[in-house]
C-alpha cells in the first residue's frame, strides 16, 4: 500500500482540494491481489481503485471505449515469430492508467489509511477531497485515456497503426502488440527492440520482462533450436481443479462426454449453490 500510494504522489495523480459546489466526491477502495509468475512464484500487490460506478455520465466522463489486441493477432504473430525466428520481448507499463492527464473535473475521497490528508488545515473549513489530475484505476474513462496516450507515443515514434487491429503497431523492422499495459515487441534484430525499450523507459515507468514467458494467462515455452513454441495454461487449470476439490483426479484425454446435456437447476431452495453449479 505504501508503494502504491508513493507512486501516486510521485506521479502527481491528485492534489488536495475543496469540493466544488454542485460536485460530488467519489469513494475509493483498496484492492489486494496475489499474482502468480511464470515460474510459479507469487507476488503481492495492492492497488488503489476509485469506485467508477458512482460516476455520472456526461458529468464525470464522456467516451469510455478503448480497444485491446485481438487474441488471433497474438497467436498469428507468435506463429510467425517461431517460423522466422524473430526476437520476442515483453514489457509492462507500471501504473499505466495513472499517466494520462484527466480532462474532466473529478473529486475523490481520502483513501482509507491516510486520514492525515484530511487533517491538513482548510482556510474556510470546507470538506477536503482529492481532485484528480490524472486518470486512476476504476475510472470509466481511464482505459481510453491511456490508449490515446500510448498511441500518440507510438505514432510520434514513426510507427503505423493497423486498420484491422487498432492495438497493433508496426514499422519496417518492428511490430508491437498492445494489450492495455502489456506490450509484446517483435523484430528480427534485438538492437531494434532495445532502441524502443530505451525510448519507452524514458517516457514511462517500465518493467522489462525480457523474452516472453507469460502473456494474458498463457504460459509460453519456446525452443528456438527446434523452431517450436508451446502454449499452455497449467497454473490456471491447477487452480480450477483445486477450487472444485479435483486436484487428485485421474486425467483423461476427453474429460467430458461429447454432446452431453446439462439439465437446468431445479433446487430453488438451495440458491447459494447455484453459482458453483453454473461455473462448472
Amino acid at each position: 500500500m505504501r508503494e502504491e500510494f508513493r507512486s501516486h504522489l510521485d506521479n502527481g495523480t491528485w492534489e488536495l482540494a475543496e469540493l466544488s459546489p454542485g460536485k460530488k466526491d467519489i469513494t475509493c477502495t483498496w484492492v489486494y491481489k496475489r499474482k502468480i509468475n511464470a515460474d510459479r512464484s507469487t507476488r503481492f500487490k495492492a492497488r488503489l481503485v476509485i469506485r467508477g460506478f458512482e460516476q455520472v455520465p456526461g458529468i464525470d466522463y464522456q467516451e469510455t471505449f478503448a480497444p485491446v489486441a485481438k487474441f488471433v493477432t497474438v497467436r498469428l504473430l507468435l506463429a510467425l515469430a517461431t517460423y522466422y525466428d524473430w526476437e520476442v520481448e515483453q514489457m509492462d507499463v507500471k501504473t499505466a492508467f495513472l499517466l494520462p492527464v484527466l480532462k474532466e473535473e473529478v473529486y475523490m475521497t481520502i483513501p482509507e489509511g491516510y486520514a492525515e490528508y484530511s487533517d491538513m488545515p482548510s482556510p474556510d473549513g470546507s470538506y477536503r477531497v482529492l481532485c484528480l489530475l490524472k486518470a486512476l484505476y476504476g475510472l470509466k474513462q481511464a482505459p481510453r485515456a491511456w490508449y490515446e496516450n500510448i498511441t500518440k507515443f507510438f505514432l510520434e515514434a514513426g510507427m503505423s497503426r493497423s486498420h484491422e487491429d487498432p492495438s497493433l503497431f508496426f514499422s519496417h523492422d518492428l511490430i508491437i502488440v498492445l494489450y492495455v499495459d502489456d506490450l509484446l515487441l517483435f523484430a528480427k534484430a534485438m538492437q531494434t527492440i532495445q532502441r524502443l525499450k530505451t525510448a519507452l523507459s524514458n517516457a514511462y515507468h517500465m518493467t522489462d520482462l525480457r523474452p516472453i514467458s507469460q502473456f494474458l494467462g498463457l504460459q509460453i515455452v519456446r525452443d528456438r533450436v527446434q523452431y517450436r513454441l508451446d502454449l499452455h495454461q497449467a497454473p490456471y487449470i491447477e487452480e480450477i481443479l483445486a477450487r472444485f476439490q479435483m486436484s487428485d483426479c485421474k486425467g483423461v484425454w476427453t474429460p467430458m462426454e461429447s454432446g452431453i446435456h446439462l439439465p437446468p437447476w431445479q433446487n430453488d431452495a438451495d440458491l447459494h449453490a447455484r453459482p458453483e453449479y453454473q461455473s462448472k
